[in-house]
């Protein structure tokens, strides 16, 4: 069904990936724990817990949801006839719009909730409102923390290094390359290592 306005939370305990395609709404994401990675154009941003953001109609992206995150996403219909933001990136919401995110969050969508409509209302009320000042605009700063800055910095979170590892065996044997060589590539040809990390973080073996 093709609501005008809904919204989920979700709970990734693994490694979960979504293919690159075209959002069909405007998404609001709501990180409340974890990290999730994005892929907008050429680059791979991290957004982490605390950060919202913002994905209007029409953008290409790939998400891949970190083990253990946690995600609330308000979606809006092309239906909504609202000027919203047509730039993807960080969205610094207001006082309002975060106490809002907040309580979806704890609230089951039902389509038909009176009280929950009212809500929507207001959010979509506040975020037109807001979106297009310069203090809220959707916007990814020059460093923004990306994919890349943190394989290349051996200092950072080891477990988010180890979950885009498993990521790319994914990756490499959907590509159709074989299992040996995904094993000798990106674990050392250590065969139980692999079968190990790949189940802890993404609940099942190449």
């Amino acid at each position: 069904m093709n609501y005008l306005i809904s919204h989920t939370s979700t709970q990734h305990p693994f490694l979960t990936t979504t293919a690159r395609k075209k959002t069909s709404k405007h998404k609001l994401i709501s990180v409340e724990q974890g990290e999730i990675a994005v892929r907008l154009g050429k680059e791979e941003y991290l957004f982490t817990a605390g950060q919202l953001l913002w994905l209007p109609i029409e953008c290409l992206v790939a998400i891949s949801y970190l083990p253990n995150s946690r995600i609330t996403e308000i979606n809006i219909s092309i239906r909504s006839q609202h000027a919203y933001p047509h730039q993807a990136g960080l969205f610094n919401p207001t006082e309002l719009l975060t106490a809002l995110v907040n309580k979806f969050r704890t609230l089951r969508f039902e389509a038909n909730n009176p009280s929950l409509q009212a809500l929507y209302t207001v959010f979509i009320q506040e975020l037109v409102a807001s979106c297009h000042k310069k203090e809220h605009a959707p916007k990814l700063a020059n460093n923004h923390p990306t994919v890349s800055q943190n394989l290349n910095d051996k200092s950072e979170d080891k477990a988010l290094q180890l979950a885009l590892k498993v990521r790319e065996a994914f990756k490499m044997q959907k590509s159709g390359q074989a299992r040996a060589n995904i094993i000798t590539t990106l674990f050392n040809g250590n065969e139980v290592q692999a079968d190990q990390l790949c189940q802890l973080v993404a609940d099942q073996l190449l």
